[in-house]
């Protein structure tokens, strides 16, 4: 999901990308609606389901961090998370607690 929704960011690599997709309001406003629309959808089966949400970022922001710690890599939550309570408003922690 993250891969395809805004080529050409963050250079060619591939972890670069998703970490400059994080740090972008616009792209992950979009991921927020589609994830909003996916768990709806899950909701109305009234049936168990497993979301796998993007296993590799979570990988490049281990490498990223500082003490492996999600909080200290930036991301765009408050700005795009509509309804955001997280404390972590501007990291990848913060995008996990808004994906609930």
């Amino acid at each position: 999901m993250i891969e395809q929704s805004a080529p050409g960011l963050g250079g060619g690599a591939e972890d670069a990308h998703d970490l400059a997709v994080l740090r972008s309001p616009a792209v992950m406003r979009r991921l927020y609606a589609d994830l909003s629309v996916l768990f709806r959808r899950i909701a109305s089966t009234h049936r168990p389901a497993v979301v796998q949400v993007e296993p590799d970022l979570w990988g490049y922001v281990q490498q990223a961090s500082r003490g492996d710690h999600a909080g200290t890599v930036r991301a765009a939550v408050a700005a795009s998370a509509p309804g955001s309570r997280s404390r972590s408003g501007r990291s990848r922690s913060g995008t996990a607690s808004c994906a609930r």
